[in-house]
């Protein structure tokens, strides 16, 4: 069975627990409640083509085994992808400020909305993964936490205006691209798929890394890409930029204007491109074409 709503599901000071083979809420619904669970049941395999039902009322996108909502609203726990109930695709705008925060699917996980400006906050853990796919962010969305934010793809993560906020730690996971509008953390780290650190200092990806706008950390940030570096602006109190791809390598600026100035840049790749950066002990470019 499914459950289709254009409207919004309200439950003040309740929770919110909605369980089917398929959620499809309009693109101006929303859910709100002081706890919202939302389970997907009966996720066909992969392989498997996913029933519409009879008169074909759910949009392709959600099939059967997904789930599709507007906005969140929740104080408590919002958990979305909880083990046995992990839909097959995922798809959330935003609006949610609550303490503790789960967002996960088996494949395409799409967040925020064509040129909305939202937001995904928790006051507690903070935790978006797409196991099998790729985690897509369209528009301008604040990802927020109090304590950490933990985002996994096991393929592209893809977000050109997203910024992730938090006084502690943001742990990365991708499978190859990632692109970000920016950070503002503690510290940023690269997770493999079970939670282990690979890289305590930065992110490393088989594919590309680009930051659009300002990464902005406590200390040193190290970046490895294995098609390409392109970063806007790093903002760091102490440590050094260390970057290093086969492909092109690109900083805009460091320690320029009201920008931290970094120990020293250290940048490789195969053109290295530099841009207005100042650093207290130098700067180190090694490039097999041209340093410009």
């Amino acid at each position: 069975s499914s459950i289709i709503f254009e409207g919004d599901i309200e439950a003040t000071n309740r929770t919110v627990l909605i369980t089917a083979d398929a959620v499809q809420g309009g693109a101006g619904s929303s859910v709100r409640g002081s706890n919202v669970f939302v389970r997907a049941r009966n996720a066909p395999p992969f392989e498997v083509t996913p029933s519409r039902d009879e008169d074909e009322v759910l949009r392709p996108d959600c099939a059967q085994g997904n789930i599709c909502l507007g906005r969140v609203f929740a104080t408590g726990l919002v958990r979305i992808g909880e083990p046995d109930f992990t839909p097959n695709r995922l798809s959330l705008i935003g609006g949610i400020d609550a303490q503790d925060v789960l967002l996960r699917s088996n494949d395409t996980l799409a967040l925020g909305g064509t040129g909305a400006i939202d937001f995904i906050k928790a006051s507690n853990a903070l935790l978006i993964e797409s196991t099998k796919g790729n985690v897509l962010i369209a528009g301008t969305l604040a990802i927020e936490s109090a304590t950490t934010i933990r985002l996994a793809a096991a393929g592209d993560l893809i977000g050109a205006g997203a910024t992730l906020r938090t006084p502690g730690s943001v742990d990365l996971t991708a499978g190859s691209d990632v692109t970000l509008a920016g950070i503002d953390a503690g510290q940023l780290r690269t997770l493999d798929g079970s939670g282990a650190v690979l890289n305590a200092t930065g992110l490393e990806v088989a594919g590309a890394i680009t930051f659009t706008d300002t990464v902005k950390l406590e200390n040193g940030l190290t970046l490895r890409a294995g098609t390409g570096i392109d970063v806007a602006a790093v903002d760091i109190e102490s440590g050094a930029i260390d970057f290093a791809s086969a492909g092109t390598v690109r900083l805009g600026a460091a320690g320029a204007g009201a920008l931290g100035i970094p120990d020293e840049v250290i940048l490789s790749g195969e053109r290295v491109v530099l841009g207005e950066v100042t650093t207290g002990n130098g700067v180190s470019a090694t490039a097999s074409t041209s340093i410009d």
